[in-house]
């Protein structure tokens, strides 16, 4: 059975869903704190949704990203636990 990659269009439904204004389309480079203006309350509440959705759990050191933390890292991130 082939394991099922996320992609951006899944990021871009888990963020709009959770509350994410996204005015323009997102890619692989767009910073998710910088360029989407995603606090550090609003990204726990996306990984628990993503843990939920996905079946996946992170690691307290998966979870400590900086501000440069892009949708390509995030893809990474989740498709490294599927």
């Amino acid at each position: 059975m082939e394991k099922k990659m996320i992609n951006i269009q899944d990021i871009e439904d888990v963020l709009t869903e959770n509350g994410i204004e996204i005015s323009e389309k997102i890619g692989k480079k767009t910073k998710i704190f910088l360029e989407l203006n995603v606090d550090s309350l609003t990204i726990m509440t996306v990984f628990c949704v993503i843990e939920e959705k996905y079946n996946i759990n992170f690691s307290e050191e998966d979870l400590d990203f900086n501000e440069e933390f892009t949708v390509e890292d995030l893809i990474g991130m989740i498709n490294n636990k599927l």
